[in-house]
């Protein structure tokens, strides 16, 4: 009985090490990556696992390539972009390029008293903060550098450092947000310089 037990035991530990690497950390998991649905989705950086391909958004939030099929989501790793034959580099790119024709004809940016609610599908504002040039051109149009909060997935405040009681008032109201979101990400504010986000004073 006890030798039955043992082999039942040594075939399960077979057949994990046919889905773990040498290291012994379980393999990656590849999935189809269908280019026409590649998107950038914003998440704070401790949801995210290590295997997961991101870039920074300031110091706590992080861009992540996805393929989408409805309302399902995929976060991709490099195993499956490899797999496509894609970059890291041109898988962002096919994202952007997607989401700026996503959002065609639905962003709205809500002007208050100075500052600014984004809204698009109550899923994807915060995806907005990949498109560089949308920010670089926000900042030459204004003469000011732009300050967002980003509280929740689908809430994001804009203002800019040229309105210091604006920042303040978005500052507020995003730690707000944040208490109370659902799927919150970040109560801190973020301002764009130098083409990349930092954190703002």
């Amino acid at each position: 009985m006890m030798r039955s037990g043992f082999a039942v035991l040594v075939a399960i530990l077979c057949a994990l090490a046919l889905v773990t690497d040498r290291a012994g950390v379980p393999a990656a998991k590849i999935v189809d990556v269908d280019r026409d649905s590649l998107m950038p989705v914003i998440r704070h950086r401790d949801e995210i696992g290590t295997d997961i391909i991101t870039r920074p958004i300031g110091p706590a939030l992080v861009a992540v390539l996805t393929t989408s099929v409805g309302e399902a989501e995929t976060y991709l790793n490099e195993p499956s972009l490899s797999a496509e034959g894609l970059s890291a580099d041109e898988a962002y790119e096919i994202a952007a390029a997607n989401f700026r024709e996503y959002i065609e004809g639905k962003l709205k940016l809500i002007d208050e008293a100075g500052f600014g609610t984004v809204t698009l599908d109550g899923r994807r504002e915060t995806s907005l903060l990949v498109l560089d040039d949308f920010w670089e051109g926000l900042a030459v149009s204004t003469g000011a550098s732009p300050i967002i909060v980003a509280p929740a997935r689908e809430i994001l405040f804009v203002s800019n450092a040229a309105s210091p009681m604006a920042v303040d008032e978005i500052k507020a109201i995003g730690r707000s947000a944040h208490a109370a979101a659902q799927q919150p990400l970040s109560p801190d504010a973020l301002i764009w310089r130098d083409g990349q986000w930092h954190a703002s004073p």
